[in-house]
């Protein structure tokens, strides 16, 4: 499992950036909040998935802890793209880009649409390398922001993904990709499903486990345009 170093919160306001710390001395899931900044303490082994929810449950709290500190809520956060973090950079009259570490945008929304492009390329190539391997064709992908699914595949091939797989590593959207491909051929989730995923994408066990431990994190990266 790939543990979070930082936690965007966005629901009620600017988005503020939480570090993560991992604490062997901790016995609960705690929140600190000082003329720094703000953390989530997890203590080690625990539910991540409770962790981050306890966080958010918290924003309306932090927030005014935040104010009362004098700590100003910061222009620029970070956000992973692909597993990797960059730093945000909002500038006004700035064309969306990625360079280097740093992915500049003229707003959150502007961030999110620029993203969407990016990872809707992103699948479509994927796609053309596992679609010559199983020797399918798909109708067209559409990008969604789903909450209860990732992927799917319709009766007619068309695809759907969700956009926040752009902050996941690489090899969880590959997974992704030849597993909605794969359900043109094999329509249900049996043996032979499994082995025609295999077939394209051997490693698809550790994609899956990722998603498991870490896919309720990437709703909380950017606001809902």
């Amino acid at each position: 499992m790939l543990l979070s170093t930082s936690i965007l919160l966005t629901a009620h306001g600017k988005p503020i950036s939480i570090n993560v710390r991992y604490s062997s001395r901790a016995t609960r899931i705690s929140i600190r909040v000082s003329d720094k900044g703000a953390e989530l303490i997890v203590p080690v082994g625990a539910d991540m998935k409770k962790a981050h929810s306890f966080l958010l449950s918290r924003e309306f709290w932090i927030r005014a802890k935040l104010k009362k500190t004098g700590k100003h809520e910061p222009s620029t956060t970070h956000i992973p793209i692909y597993g990797h973090l960059h730093e945000i950079m909002l500038c006004k009259r700035s064309a969306p880009r990625i360079e280097n570490s740093k992915v500049f945008a003229s707003s959150t929304v502007a961030l999110s649409t620029f993203l969407k492009e990016v990872i809707k390329l992103d699948l479509k190539e994927c796609a053309a390398i596992y679609c010559k391997q199983l020797g399918v064709t798909y109708n067209r992908i559409n990008i969604r922001d789903t909450k209860g699914q990732w992927g799917s595949c319709s009766h007619a091939a068309n695809l759907s993904f969700s956009w926040r797989l752009v902050f996941a590593p690489k090899f969880v959207m590959e997974y992704l990709v030849a597993h909605e491909l794969s359900h043109i051929i094999e329509k249900n989730h049996g043996p032979k499903f499994w082995q025609l995923v295999a077939s394209i994408y051997p490693n698809y066990e550790s994609a899956r486990k990722w998603l498991k431990h870490n896919g309720t994190r990437l709703h909380s990266y950017l606001p809902i345009p």
